[in-house]
């Protein structure tokens, strides 16, 4: 995520994941600001969706959709 979100339509979504710019031979690490972060997680949790942070951000959440939930269930 390199700018702020915002949503017209967040529920076509089964499932949102964040994360900042992993460090590459063509981009520096990025981490997106707290405030980023949070804007899209609100628009997710109204939205009844689950929300994923990746490794790359210093907190994480690890919310995973129903439908992910239950293959886990069956591993």
């Amino acid at each position: 995520m390199l700018e702020r979100l915002t949503f017209t339509n967040i529920g076509l979504f089964d499932w949102v994941i964040i994360g900042g710019a992993s460090k590459s031979t063509k981009t520096k690490t990025f981490k997106p600001p707290r405030e980023w972060i949070n804007h899209i997680e609100d628009q997710a949790k109204e939205a009844g969706l689950a929300v994923y942070e990746k490794t790359n951000l210093l907190e994480r959440i690890r919310g995973y959709p129903e439908f992910i939930v239950g293959v886990l269930r069956i591993i």
